[in-house]
């Protein structure tokens, strides 16, 4: 039997350990800021006491430079795509198959914000 690797969603993981997911031409980020490259740099919205907002939404198409968030245009979107990390976490995986264990979850700060 020949699976299907064609995965639905890109999972995409930031120098400081944040997560965005992509499908198509949108793209939810679980950070404030740039994820650590540039600025926003995670030390710099704290050192700035900037009030970012904990989550971004692009359309990549329109702007693939990431300079406009979206999340409050298209909520159902974000909320979308944050539903699909959710399941990938929590089902160990990205391709269709049984749920695998997803090692390191405890103390994982970032978690809480995905999966409620």
């Amino acid at each position: 039997m020949v699976m299907d690797t064609f995965r639905k969603y890109t999972v995409h993981h930031s120098i400081n350990g944040s997560f965005a997911i992509r499908q198509g031409d949108w793209k939810l980020c679980f950070c404030p800021g740039s994820g650590g490259w540039s600025y926003p740099r995670p030390r710099t919205i704290k050192e700035e006491q900037l009030d970012l907002p904990p989550m971004q939404l692009f359309n990549l198409k329109e702007d693939i430079g990431e300079t406009k968030n979206l999340i409050e245009d298209y909520p159902e979107k974000a909320l979308e795509l944050k539903k699909a990390l959710a399941k990938i976490i929590l089902d160990g995986r990205s391709t269709a198959g049984a749920a695998q264990e997803n090692d390191g979850m405890e103390g994982w700060k970032q978690i809480e914000s995905i999966i409620n």
